[in-house]
């Protein structure tokens, strides 16, 4: 008869009666170790929410950061925690360093390593780390997907850790069995360490794209014909907001600099000044673009140069009449 009833219920008991215990078990699914301090910045999550199981222990930050202050996120190494040393474990916590991006009111939007401690779920996971792999049988088809690697880190009541690898299934695969009861852990968020910006507070505010093809110089690099002039969006918008970009060391894909609001009248204005008959000759690469997004999927890209030649959802290389691209969007 196995032992684990008996051997679960005393280190329910142990943890109950310690003062400094708390019920954490780190999982880190992260790829980058978090160390930085808190931004103490608001955060809104843009990815999946966590789980929010009913914690089975009542847990206070101070308890959660005393017991895991020192615990770093490390990647598993696949074989090095046998099962003998993972049953005889008795995780109460755990920590998790994860990979995400973030909206930061007022600062844009940001790819983040964030830092979490578990406040339920641990025992059924700590059970499911403990399945065996499953085997592979010959002839199988598997996915062709690729899964970040799965950086866990379980932790008992005295601060000693563990990092087991994730059963796997006969893919390789995390087991759906271990990826539901790790969806059933409940995290709170302890720190956040800002990476690197994908998206500026200004592009944010004006609902642009922080980047854009240069779909001007792309099919005009491509060889694309000419247009003989004519509407250039499907639809006629009443008013329209404006992105600017510029390329730097790839002239195909442009940055956000800056967005131009128009009115029903510089709207109407615009659309007619992009209707002009494709370039002859040859024209300069231009640096700065504007881009017009419709709804539907229309869209049209403007140089704000050179030629002014002018890309249209499925109608070919027209021309835009300088003076009053210039008038309306500004130029270099």
């Amino acid at each position: 008869m196995s032992d684990r009833p008996h051997r679960r219920a005393t280190v329910a008991t142990a943890a109950a009666t310690a003062a400094t215990v708390v019920a954490v078990v780190a999982v880190v699914l992260g790829v980058s170790l978090l160390t930085g301090p808190h931004d103490g910045l608001p955060i809104r999550g843009t990815g999946k929410p966590t789980a929010t199981a009913t914690p089975t222990t009542t847990v206070s930050a101070d308890d959660l950061l005393s017991l895991t202050r020192q615990v770093k996120c490390r990647t598993p190494v696949p074989g090095a925690v046998s099962h003998d040393e993972l049953a005889a474990f008795a995780a109460v916590t755990a920590v998790s360093c994860t990979s995400d991006t973030r909206e930061i009111p007022g600062q844009g939007t940001w790819a983040v390593d964030v830092r979490r401690v578990a406040t339920s779920g641990i025992p059924a996971l700590q059970t499911a780390f403990e399945r065996p792999d499953e085997p592979t049988p010959e002839g199988i088809a598997c996915p062709a997907i690729g899964v970040v690697p799965l950086r866990l880190v379980l932790v008992d009541a005295s601060g000693h850790t563990l990092a087991p690898s994730p059963p796997l299934d006969s893919c390789h695969l995390p087991q759906q069995a271990f990826n539901q009861a790790l969806d059933q852990v409940a995290w709170r968020e302890i720190s956040l360490h800002k990476v690197q910006q994908i998206i500026t507070p200004q592009a944010q505010a004006a609902r642009c794209s922080q980047a854009f093809k240069n779909m001007t110089y792309i099919e005009a690099n491509a060889g694309h014909a000419s247009s003989p002039g004519g509407p250039v969006l499907g639809t006629s918008p009443a008013t329209l907001q404006v992105c600017v970009y510029r390329t730097e060391q790839d002239p195909e894909v442009g940055t956000f600099r800056r967005s131009v609001s128009l009115s029903t009248e510089d709207t109407r204005r615009l659309l007619a000044a992009l209707t002009g008959p494709g370039p002859t000759g040859s024209c300069p690469v231009e640096r700065d673009f504007a881009v017009l997004d419709s709804s539907g999927g229309n869209w049209a890209t403007v140089e704000l140069g050179g030629c002014f030649r002018v890309a249209g959802s499925g109608s070919g290389l027209g021309s835009a009449d300088p003076a009053v691209v210039t008038a309306l969007l500004g130029g270099r």
